[in-house]
Order: structure tokens, then C-alpha cells, then sequence
């Protein structure tokens, strides 16, 4: 019997860690607090252990977010918006995380402090979004 109850409990969880996972790749519109809603289709999301990349896109307009998810001192996004010739899929995207400012220091994104990322946005061989992005002043004190 005790076997079956903790088959059943754990059964229980992987339901829920299913509907959180489905939860976190919704499509718009997508809010940041404090924000307007962002409209459009969900792209991808990238994370470090401090930083998120967020993109998404709305018809032809891609917006691309950054911003820290740390409780104690939450920032406003950084938001920017390029234009791309079709839909784009997660493929299209590539984020390289730094433990410099200066995007030098190449690092693993849960094994260290990340403090920038180089966003690159790629359709059909074209670069239409390369962008350096510093986190260094959204670190909590």
C-alpha cells in the first residue's frame, strides 16, 4: 500500500511539473510586470541562472527582451524590436552567455555569475539582430 501511495504522489508531481513547463512557453500576449503586454507569438526564452532573453514575434515585428529575474531588485526590461522577413523559430536564435561585461568571458549560464549576452538573430543566413547585452547594473547590491 505505501508503495502505491508514493506512486501515486509522485505521479501526482510530474502532472504538475508538466503543466508548469507548459505554462512557461504560452504564446502572447506576454506581460513583464511592470509593462504593457507584449503581442505575438512566443519564440523562445533563454535563461541564465540571474538573466532571461525572451523573444517573440508579431507578424513582422520581433521583440526581443532582456531583463534579471532576481527578487530582491527586479529591473524594467531592456526591450528591442527588428523586423524579419518571415516567421522565425527558435533556430533562428542563438545566445552566448559571458561572465565579463565585455562579452569576453565566455561562460556556462547555471555554473557562474553571467553578466552579458550576445543575442544574434539569424533568417535564411542574414544577421538581423546582433546585440551585446550587459546585466551588470541589474545585479543586486
Amino acid at each position: 500500500m505505501k508503495q502505491y501511495k508514493r506512486r501515486l504522489i509522485a505521479a501526482g508531481f510530474m502532472f504538475l511539473a508538466g503543466l508548469l513547463a507548459s505554462c512557461s512557453t504560452q504564446e502572447g500576449p506576454f506581460r513583464l510586470s511592470p509593462g504593457e503586454p507584449i503581442p505575438g507569438d512566443f519564440i523562445c526564452s533563454v535563461e541564465s541562472f540571474y538573466d532571461t532573453v525572451s523573444i517573440w514575434q508579431d507578424v513582422d515585428d520581433v521583440h526581443v527582451l532582456t531583463y534579471t529575474k532576481v527578487d530582491v531588485k527586479p529591473d524594467e526590461p531592456h526591450r528591442y524590436k527588428v523586423t524579419s522577413p518571415r516567421e522565425l523559430t527558435a533556430d533562428d536564435v542563438k545566445v552566448t552567455w559571458y561572465g565579463d561585461e565585455f562579452g569576453k568571458d565566455e561562460k556556462d549560464p547555471f555554473n557562474g555569475n553571467t553578466l552579458s549576452a550576445r543575442i544574434v538573430i539569424t533568417v535564411d543566413g542574414t544577421v538581423i539582430f546582433d546585440h551585446l547585452e550587459s546585466f551588470v547594473e541589474n545585479r543586486p547590491e
